[in-house]
């Protein structure tokens, strides 16, 4: 292919992140490197990735120091909120995520604005809103497979179109009835107001990127649909209940 061409193909490519977090931690001597630039030694772990070296970057200062020693510090993996923000697992104080934030600036580019994946029911969740609010997970790959690959049949399309429709007219009520409420509120109440107007807003971005992407085909790949059957997605339900 020319080089221009490839240089066209390449700039419609829409930015992805993926961000994974290891529950357990990591050995630090294994995976962080002792000298810094582009010539360091590469430890244990980052050996299985030298042929990619000049494709990676790496990052140190980053540690969450001054952490309570709890589980639910993993709620500030991708957020960075101050270890005050954590010091008690039943009342979280967090700010926005990465993913959520690189959602914002690029989300519009794939179908999906952002996928949050995991099987630990109990867990914290990993993403949070602007609002500290902790984005839905789905750790049922069948409900994955089928929003990824499965195109919808045109009855399933129509449906969903006026599902979208009705989505529109509901949060147009909510808007609206939160907009005559507020003049009689006090302070709290307004900041739990603004909280329900935050949710309604991104509602409003998702159901838009929706439409947009509703009828347009979805990638084809080789592995079947069977493979990810409920049947076989019964041992992540599990760990959900």
């Amino acid at each position: 292919m020319p080089v221009g061409l490839r240089a066209e193909a390449k700039a419609k490519q829409p930015a992805r992140m993926v961000l994974l977090h290891r529950g357990l931690g990591t050995y630090h001597p294994y995976l962080v490197p002792e000298k810094t630039g582009k010539n360091y030694d590469a430890p244990r772990y980052l050996k299985t990735l030298e042929a990619h070296r000049g494709r990676f970057t790496l990052f140190s200062g980053v540690s969450h120091l001054g952490y309570p020693n709890s589980h639910t510090t993993s709620a500030a993996t991708f957020t960075g909120v101050g270890p005050e923000g954590v010091a008690r697992g039943d009342d979280i104080r967090n700010t926005v995520s990465l993913d959520q934030v690189a959602g914002e600036q690029v989300g519009n580019e794939t179908r999906v604005r952002s996928l949050i994946l995991g099987s630990m029911g109990g867990a914290a969740s990993l993403s949070w809103n602007r609002k500290g609010v902790p984005v839905p997970k789905d750790g049922n790959r069948a409900s994955i497979y089928k929003r990824l690959f499965i195109d919808g049949t045109p009855a399933e399309i129509g449906r969903e179109t006026k599902r979208l429709a009705h989505g529109h007219s509901i949060l147009d009520d909510m808007r609206g009835q939160l907009k005559s409420l507020r003049s009689r509120l006090g302070g709290a109440d307004r900041d739990r107001m603004e909280l329900m107007q935050t949710s309604i807003r991104e509602a409003e971005v998702l159901l838009k990127q929706e439409e947009a992407w509703i009828a347009k085909p979805k990638p084809k790949v080789e592995e079947p649909a069977t493979k990810f059957s409920d049947k076989a997605s019964n041992w992540v339900d599990s760990q959900n209940r």
